[in-house]
């Protein structure tokens, strides 16, 4: 399911993309936050 929607993002425009990249990037970084704090 992930690689299909990566695949249809990649055809979207890059503002569209480059957004999402933002979203998923501080998702990412609060996610490692919170599981380097656990630790």
């Amino acid at each position: 399911m992930i690689p299909q929607f990566y695949k249809n993002l990649a055809t979207e425009d890059t503002e569209n993309t480059e957004s999402f990249n933002v979203t998923v990037g501080r998702a990412v970084n609060e996610l490692a936050a919170k599981i380097i704090t656990d630790f």
